[in-house]
């Protein structure tokens, strides 16, 4: 079941960010009830790069390295020059 749960704060975040409020995305994160897990993190990463956060991106790709994805989107998201317009 925990999977289940974690999967829906991942939706959050991803409702969250994609219209722009990645700082409430951030604070959402930040007190989730449970662990924020590589799914979490990659989901703010990849709406970070879309919305050009270099800040919260970085902060959120420190947080993705702890997960040593064996995922290639996220080393493709963690690449710092994608920040850059």
């Amino acid at each position: 079941m925990e999977q289940l749960e974690t999967e829906h704060y991942s939706c959050v975040v991803d409702l969250l960010s994609r219209v722009g409020h990645l700082n409430y995305a951030m604070e959402f994160v930040s007190t989730m009830p449970i662990e924020p897990n590589e799914m979490v993190w990659q989901t703010l990463l990849g709406t970070c790069r879309v919305h050009g956060n270099a800040e919260l991106g970085e902060l959120a790709s420190q947080e993705m390295l702890y997960f040593r994805a064996k995922n290639s989107v996220t080393y493709v998201l963690l690449d710092v020059r994608e920040f850059q317009r």
